[in-house]
């Protein structure tokens, strides 16, 4: 793992981005994590490329093990992440609310819109920060960077939506095992 995930006597902030395994590109966001790391030099930036071209900025790394990515996401003050539903779990998991760039199939970064839709439905639920332009994006790191570690995460909410959730799951098992067999 890159120097820039130890948590040791860290004194400044650290934003992690990962654009997931897709082979797929995602140069936007990699481009937009290279840029915000050219115009704050007293934050650390981390990005996980995957098969885009590394930053030329940011530190970067094609691809981390998902214990060394959830290690740097509990480490970060921000997790930036594509619409994957797999690494937002992870950076929920880890404590942070994300910030979510869905990729754009018309950008040619996926094969259909389904990471738009998902982030969509995150965000209007207050579970992730949707932005779709380098403005917005800057705009949710500055904001983010500028609150405490884990914004926007209400742990005490999130276990009740779980709670809610399997509840109902489990009234659907007992409707479904309670109808006449035919």
């Amino acid at each position: 793992m890159t120097d820039v995930g130890r948590t040791e006597s860290r004194v400044r902030p650290l934003v992690v981005c990962t654009v997931g395994t897709d082979h797929h590109r995602f140069d936007r966001l990699v481009g937009w994590c290279d840029t915000f790391a050219a115009t704050a030099p007293d934050v650390d930036v981390l990005v996980q490329h995957g098969s885009s071209p590394p930053p030329r900025v940011a530190a970067g790394q094609a691809f981390f093990t998902a214990d060394e990515l959830a290690e740097l996401m509990r480490a970060a003050h921000v997790v930036v992440t594509h619409g994957g539903p797999g690494s937002i779990s992870v950076a929920r998991r880890c404590g942070t609310r994300p910030i979510a760039v869905a990729r754009d199939p018309t950008l040619g970064e996926h094969v259909d819109g389904h990471q738009l839709r998902f982030v969509g439905r995150l965000a209007s639920s207050e579970l992730v920060t949707a932005v779709s332009s380098e403005a917005e994006f800057r705009q949710a790191l500055l904001q983010r960077l500028s609150a405490p570690r884990g914004f926007g995460v209400d742990a005490e909410a999130a276990q009740n939506r779980v709670r809610a959730s399997a509840m109902r799951f489990g009234a659907l098992v007992e409707r479904l095992l309670s109808q006449p067999r035919r």
